[in-house]
């Protein structure tokens, strides 16, 4: 489709590479280049128009590099770059590629036209550069591909050398994978609950946390697994689950007279399950299994849920939200929110992310940028959650400045779901010695 070389030939292309390397002791490079979002030209213009583009893109890459260096297309939207005789020093070699690679994302701005519609085409490359023969090339294609992931990770479109930090991070990400797996189906995971509160120090809602026993190790924490879990063929049962759990909860503590009505909980959804086109029928399902009020229900998801795939998306909740569910925004403030997001999704509460309350005492950008913040969210009839409250001072900013609910260890940290019962009994009872007095 491309006229490029395949895969098998550009193998054979870096064999006599690392030999010539060897002989003439000059550096070459690979370079492993794959289009951003390109899955989205595809879905939403369809493959014809995504054939065009990385016939456009082939073209440009045959124009950036040298006539004696080899491109080759691996297969989808991935490409591959071969570049020789960089010199004897690796300061100059890195150099000189690097100029390549910026000469690719220079001519990638230019403005691919397809039956009427316009794409820029951005990319994220990973470059590796060798001498000889100390690795093969499926070592070189390797480490280039890690690289080019390290771009995917930390937002697209751009170029990373490899170093061999990246083999040690891959290791990691394997192993860890593997025992993520091994736990899922050993059911060593369970949820931990962390109350939120208004102003008056009141338990409205709580937030559902995904908790992992490791065996032999230290309770884990959602944030240092959850990216690599998203990525087993499990996810989606693992988010069921998770949904599940939180009903059972909740309808045991309405019965036991520990939940009132107007009380709620907050759960996680991945952007994953967005994917599956029957998650709102199946939400829907166990809600309607357990008994539970959906308004009692609020799902939060993150801006990385709606960025790239708003439409899937907007679809599956404007159905849960007609069901009565309520939708909060996480981590507000971190990535791409947009006032015209907010308003076409009907989210009915903003996380404001705890970065910006560690520094809400000290900083007056900050302090700034959270008063705005929560003005604005009032406008819009948003209620305001602050994560990550952790001192009396911040609390107290915060209630002057108009937030609505507060979340963290200066309430309570993250807890069992029997010593969170505990919890709301005390609080409960307290209530009622108010009231008494």
């Amino acid at each position: 489709m491309t006229a490029l070389p395949n895969r098998s030939r550009m193998m054979g292309e870096l064999d006599a590479a690392i030999s010539g390397s060897q002989r003439n002791k000059q550096f070459g490079a690979v370079i492993f280049l794959d289009l951003d979002h390109f899955k989205d030209i595809n879905d939403t213009q369809g493959h014809h128009v995504g054939d065009m583009v990385l016939q456009f893109f082939a073209e440009l890459l045959r124009q950036a590099v040298r006539k004696e260096d080899v491109v080759a297309r691996f297969g989808g939207d991935e490409f591959v770059v071969l570049i020789q005789d960089l010199g004897l020093k690796v300061a100059e070699a890195r150099a000189r590629v690097l100029a390549i690679a910026d000469k690719i994302m220079e001519m990638g701005k230019t403005v691919c036209k397809q039956r009427g519609l316009e794409y820029e085409i951005e990319v994220s490359g990973g470059i590796v550069t060798f001498r000889g023969n100390r690795h093969s090339p499926n070592d070189l294609l390797k480490q280039a591909d890690l690289a080019m992931y390290r771009v995917k990770n930390y937002g697209r479109k751009g170029f990373s050398f490899y170093d061999d930090s990246l083999a040690i991070e891959a290791e990691y990400r394997v192993s860890l994978i593997r025992e993520l797996r091994q736990g899922v189906e050993n059911k060593e995971f369970d949820l931990h609950f962390q109350s939120i509160v208004n102003a008056d120090g009141e338990i409205l809602f709580a937030e559902a946390l995904l908790r992992w026993n490791r065996p032999s190790q230290r309770i884990v924490a959602a944030s240092e697994f959850i990216e690599f879990m998203a990525t087993l063929p499990k996810m989606h049962e693992v988010g069921l689950w998770i949904l599940e759990s939180a009903c059972i909860n909740l309808r045991k503590w309405m019965d036991e007279g520990l939940w009132s009505a107007e009380c709620a909980l907050f759960v996680n959804i991945s952007p994953k399950q967005f994917e599956n086109e029957h998650f709102a029928t199946e939400v829907k399902k166990l809600i309607r299994q357990y008994a539970i009020d959906p308004h009692q229900l609020v799902l939060e998801i993150t801006e990385e849920s709606l960025i790239h795939n708003l439409d899937k998306v907007e679809s599956q909740l404007q159905e849960l939200l007609d069901f009565g569910l309520r939708i909060a925004l996480d981590d507000f403030g971190t990535g791409y929110s947009s006032l015209a997001m907010l308003q076409k999704l009907l989210v009915q509460f903003v996380k404001l992310d705890r970065s910006f309350i560690n520094d809400l005492a000290s900083s007056e950008d900050t302090f700034s940028i959270v008063k705005a913040v929560i003005k604005l969210c009032q406008i819009m009839s948003l209620d305001v959650i602050a994560e990550g409250v952790e001192t009396e001072e911040q609390h107290h900013i915060l209630a002057e400045l108009g937030c609505d609910y507060f979340q963290g260890y200066c309430f309570s940290k993250p807890v069992s779901a029997e010593q969170f019962e505990t919890l709301i009994q005390s609080a409960s009872e307290s209530a009622l010695l108010q009231l008494v007095k």
